[in-house]
């Protein structure tokens, strides 16, 4: 088995955080009709509320019983009319597994394939042809769109219709020309109601007649014509996207066109980029369908509309599975959908999910409490705990999701200022998920003190988890947010040229810079600019008090700050410095600019580096090196106390001041404390760290088996002389668990943005970065500017 591969599956596994929003939108317009939100409804279910049950089905290819299977996976799958095209690869493993990295020619199999409603296969489409893609024609006939191999005469491609026993009808063949490229991966087909092929091949769409004739080509001027047309209500319309770039910006401008299908005009032009900012709408039978992390939504393309037909609070489904998911609404009782299935593949292959959704007479959640929670954005570890949760009827209540990332552009604009009408309302959301950042939200005003519930009468055992990392989070003594999972940032540090420790006072950080040989760099991959917003989210409260409003920027703290990011941050750092991935055998997956980075590390030509740990594979990563190095160490931001790595919290939740059911709403944040994910997918990777010690120490657990294995792997590679002892990994020893866990245990700071204050203090600060500003009159325009914002809120 490859180990490029097999590292490949285990980042795979790990890939636990996801969005639960959608990106930011840019247009002011209102242009989205919504259903009321949870926000605004009962606090109680009721029998006769909307519920769907959920039939979910995996997609499963079968596979060759006389071989050992190393990755079976449906990568891709799309409804196309009754059916369901989906991409396919299959991993054997090799019979020859002497030398490293060689696979044979038949342990590798992809292809296409044909389900049906109900998830079962139907056909393999697996010939001297490639499918790019299918479609189906007004009386209902399969179309598949196909590529010619390289090894074949002629270069071209076809569409070509499936008969009932599922066999292609070469007679009815129709061909188009291919372009230059030896080997056509991807393509688009659409057959109209008028019998038009509609074709792209990695390019402008192209019309065709029945015969295969050219009609014309579908172009937008300079804008980007996607790949799709739409059809409803007999009109046709294509969307075309607008790039503006330049230096300091990136922007995209959407729009939806009605064109006339037979002169290829374009008839009306709408810019909808607000409307569209969720997702691009997928064709379906009745029309186009937006299928984003609240619900689904039909587009009316003619009138700019986006309207609910559908919300994820009315089933119980897990929304980890809503990744790239697409629809197929058959009426406003009946939904197919199409999502991932992360959950069931041992190897750590994506696969893919049919969920089929029928309207239940009754809701079976009737006379639960409704506990909503308000989200920016969550991680698969909370979705599958808000799962269980809702699913185990022991539960009086039920918990209910409210994206706030999910609203229309004016209100995006003025989140904060929606989020603090919705707690005046009479239903306010009882908890605020990742509403950690922001001066806002991080005090009395606003969030209830969490100490008080994990110390009351139903409270939890501290000593279960890292108490310390709660500590880190709390602002006057109080708890306002629960850090659920976090990652921890600081720098890596080489023991050649720094003694170790955990933490350093800004003395013994510049005279630990000054000690330097001069040919060893002290820090690299960290701009000034970086440098100094790490800084001050470690001590953000000690320079804004929310809620007494006052400012002070005007010290020596906040000066110091802007002296030592000045001096020993970078200028620039190319994005691929970033990565400092290592393969199983101690080389590199990144480019070759982060080899160089990586390299000069290594070779004691740096002193240290800027990064963010968020699990233990991330962690040994860094710490592995080659075998009989002496490993480097972690060590956090200076600062005037000299404390150590900080806290960077990936999910947190705290319960609202407004919330009118806080024990209902601490029932749900007790149980995801005590929530064992660890025992329910045994061998998983967190990505992210668990405030749970026995999570975080099953976790680490799993890591060293993955990379002990690899290492007797390696002995025997070095056993044959195909591996040099340089290049054997690091056995992970119980001792270097135990370290870890305690470096865990040292954490006693955390990072706290407002990022309309950091903009503030970058902008202000740029100027003293290039040298036409002092300190002193950055340090004064940034306590005007702050404090006025703070007068506001």
């Amino acid at each position: 088995m490859s180990k490029k591969r097999s590292m490949a599956a285990l980042i795979m596994a790990l890939s636990m955080a996801l969005p639960f929003a959608g990106c930011k939108k840019n247009d002011t317009s209102d242009t989205t009709s919504r259903s009321a939100s949870p926000v605004s409804g009962a606090t109680a279910a009721k029998a006769t509320d909307p519920y769907f049950d959920a039939g979910i089905t995996s997609l499963v290819m079968p596979t060759d019983p006389d071989r050992k299977v190393l990755t079976n996976s449906i990568a891709s799958a799309s409804f196309i009319g009754d059916m369901i095209l989906a991409e396919y690869y299959q991993e054997y493993e090799s019979p020859d597994t002497t030398l490293e990295f060689m696979t044979d020619d038949d342990s590798y199999v992809q292809g296409m394939a044909l389900f049906d409603l109900k998830g079962n296969l139907v056909k393999t489409l697996h010939s001297d042809w490639r499918v790019l893609s299918a479609s189906a024609s007004k009386d209902g006939t399969m179309w598949l769109l196909e590529s010619s191999v390289a090894s074949q005469n002629e270069n071209y491609v076809r569409a070509i219709p499936m008969k009932e026993d599922g066999s292609e009808d070469t007679s009815r063949e129709v061909r188009f020309p291919a372009p230059a490229a030896d080997y056509i991966e991807v393509g688009f087909l659409k057959i109209t109601e008028e019998g038009l092929f509609v074709v792209a091949l990695g390019g402008d769409m192209t019309v065709y007649d029945q015969n295969g004739q050219k009609k014309y080509s579908i172009t937008d001027g300079s804008r980007q014509v996607l790949e799709n047309l739409y059809e409803v209500d007999g009109k046709k319309y294509i969307v075309s996207v607008q790039y503006d770039v330049s230096e300091n910006s990136f922007s995209t401008m959407t729009y939806v066109r009605e064109m006339d299908i037979q002169t290829g005009k374009f008839l009306s032009e709408k810019e909808l980029s607000s409307f569209l900012s969720n997702g691009y709408p997928m064709p379906a039978r009745d029309g186009a369908y937006v299928t984003s992390d609240q619900g689904i939504f039909k587009a009316d393309l003619a009138k700019g509309e986006m309207n609910q037909v559908f919300d994820w609070n009315d089933t119980d489904v897990n929304l980890s599975m809503l990744v790239d998911c697409k629809c197929q609404p058959v009426s406003e009782n009946e939904f197919y959908v199409l999502g991932s299935d992360m959950h069931d593949t041992s190897d750590g292959s994506v696969g893919k999910s049919l969920i089929h959704l029928t309207r239940a007479d009754t809701n079976p959640h009737a006379g639960k409490t409704l506990v909503t929670v308000g989200a920016l954005n969550t991680n698969e570890r909370f979705l599958d705990f808000m799962y269980e949760y809702n699913t185990d009827h022991s539960h009086k209540y039920k918990i209910v999701m409210v994206s706030y990332s999910d609203a229309p552009d004016d209100e995006q604009d003025n989140l904060e200022s929606r989020i603090l009408l919705d707690l005046m309302s009479t239903t306010p959301p009882d908890i605020l998920l990742n509403f950690n950042d922001g001066i806002t939200f991080s005090d009395e005003n606003t969030m209830a003190d969490l100490n008080e519930f994990m110390d009351g009468p139903n409270g939890i055992d501290r000593s279960l988890f890292f108490d310390n990392i709660f500590r880190s989070m709390e602002r006057g003594g109080k708890l306002f947010h629960i850090p659920l999972t976090f990652g921890m940032e600081g720098f890596v540090a080489n023991p050649a040229y720094i003694s170790k420790r955990t933490g350093w006072t800004f003395d013994e950080f510049e005279s630990v810079a000054r000690s330097l040989p001069q040919d060893v760099t002290f820090l690299s991959d960290i701009t000034k600019i970086q440098f100094l917003r790490c800084l001050v989210s470690m001590s953000l409260d000690k320079f804004v008090d929310g809620k007494n409003k006052t400012v002070d920027f005007n010290n020596e703290t906040f000066k110091k700050y802007l002296e030592i990011s000045k001096t020993y941050g970078c200028e620039s750092t190319d994005q691929d410095d970033s990565g400092y991935v290592f393969t199983a055998d101690g080389s590199f997956l990144s480019s070759s600019e982060s080899i160089s980075v990586a390299t000069k590390f290594n070779e004691g030509m740096l002193a240290m580096f800027h990064e963010d740990v968020s699990g233990f594979y991330d962690y040994w990563n860094l710490m592995r090196g080659s075998t009989g190095k002496e490993k480097p160490f972690l060590i956090g931001f200076p600062n005037s106390n000299g404390e150590g790595l900080r806290v960077s919290p990936t999910c947190t939740a705290g319960i609202t001041q407004e919330c009118k059911q806080k024990d209902a709403a601490w029932d749900v944040l007790r149980s995801y404390l005590l929530y064992d994910s660890m025992a329910k997918t045994p061998g998983v990777v967190l990505q992210a760290f668990s405030v749970s010690r026995k999570e975080l120490r099953a976790s680490c657990v799993n890591v060293q088996s993955y990379y002990n294995t690899i290492a007797d792997e390696d002995a025997k590679y070095l056993e044959k002389g195909f591996l040099s002892s340089d290049k054997v990994t690091r056995r992970v020893e119980d001792a270097d668990i135990e370290e870890f866990l305690q470096i865990v245990e040292n954490i006693n700071c955390s990072a706290s943005y407002d990022e309309t204050i950091m903009e503030i203090i970058v902008e202000e600060t740029l100027g003293y970065f290039a040298g036409s500003r002092t300190a002193e009159d950055v340090m004064k325009n940034i306590q005007s500017r702050v404090n006025l914002v703070i007068q506001e809120k």
